[in-house]
Formats: C-alpha cells, structure tokens, sequence
C-alpha cells in the first residue's frame, strides 16, 4: 500500500541565517516539504510564477493557502492568491505533465488515442463505469452525491450566464446561454467555454465574453 505521505520538491526555502538562496542535491530540508500523497498528486509539477516584495502582502508559498503574488497567465499582472488554491489550480490546469504528455498523445493520434483503439478506449468506458457504479465509487459514492448536485448547479447556472460571440467579421452576435451560442454558429460549447474563460484566444476564428 502506498504511504499516506510523500515528499514534494519545492522552490529552495530562504533561511535568514544565510546570504544565498541555492541548494545542492534534493534531499535536503531546503526544498522539500511532506505533503498529503493525494495532494501531492493534484499538485503535480505545475508551477506558477511567483514573487515577495518588500512593503507588500505575500509570503513564500510553501503550504497550501500561503497568500503569495503569482504572475496571472491571461492578464500578464501580479495578484494576490492562494497557493494551491482554487485559482491556482484553474491557472496551472494544463502546466502538469499529465495533461501536456495527454494533449500530445491525443492530438498527435498516440498510444490509447490511437484510432485502432477506439473500441477498446469505448469498452473500458464502460467497464469502469459500471465497475464504479457497482463499488460505489467517485460519482457514485453516496458521500460525494452533494458535491455532485452542487458543481452540476454551479456549471449549469455559469452556462446560462448571457454572452456576446463575435464572428470573424467583428460583428456581435448576443445569446442568453454558452449552449446557445455554440449552437447557433456550429462551435464547439467546450472551445468556447476556453473562449469565455481565457485559456483558448479563439475558437474557429470566434471570440466571445460574459455579459
């Protein structure tokens, strides 16, 4: 069984007693910090651009919600946030090598997203659906059915918010709902929802943005 525990490798601490920040070798206590095994995983090796400066709120973020000022990716400016926090998480969603390794594999046609697999990747769908509808787990496990219900309201309430498309000519086309939109000009509702929320710049030459 795996531990509970594992060590995470981390920005060199700063220890105040010395005049220079480098460490050598990983194990050492300098930079690496015990974490929770499954947060550790979520974590992953994203990184986000970070700094403290003198006069101003922020510390080193080691723990996750240390407030510190992360370089926000899509406005290109310094914010306060949490470390490992809901908006960090979002900012470093496609920096693990997890999702860069699944992107490759899937647009370059590579390993499971070969299109010879296609029937053994629909049948292994399947089976681990019913095998976690059977063991009762993830979405099926009764304890997690409310954070279930609560994060379909709050995706169904964020895709009927109002939104505006402009078409590759510039002109504004205004839907009451992200579904609506994407209906109505042939996109896809997940490009256009990077679209909306700014990790995509365009979706078939549309843009578009929240009322």
């Amino acid at each position: 069984m795996r531990p509970a525990y594992e060590w995470d490798h981390i920005d060199p601490r700063w220890d105040e007693s010395r005049d220079y920040q480098l460490t050598c070798g990983l194990e050492n206590y300098h930079n690496f910090i015990e974490r929770e095994r499954m947060l550790n995983t979520q974590k992953s090796n994203r990184f986000l651009p970070w700094r403290v400066a003198d006069g101003e709120i922020g510390q080193i973020p080691v723990n996750p919600g240390d407030l510190c000022q992360f370089l926000d990716r899509f406005t290109d400016e310094w914010v306060l946030e949490e470390f490992m926090g809901e908006w960090w998480f979002k900012q470093t969603k496609d920096l693990c090598g997890n999702s860069r390794g699944g992107k490759v594999q899937y647009e370059q046609k590579l390993g499971m997203y070969d299109p010879k697999y296609a029937d053994l990747r629909l049948e292994n769908s399947k089976r681990n659906g019913a095998a976690n509808r059977d063991n009762k787990r993830g979405i099926f496990d009764p304890d997690n059915w409310q954070k279930v219900l609560d994060g379909a309201a709050k995706e169904n309430a964020r895709r009927m918010r109002p939104i505006v498309v402009v078409d590759p000519q510039g002109k504004k086309h205004y839907h009451d709902s992200l579904n609506g939109g994407a209906r109505a000009h042939n996109l896809s509702a997940g490009n256009l929802c990077g679209v909306l929320n700014g990790s995509r710049a365009h979706t078939k030459q549309y843009t578009a943005y929240y009322l």
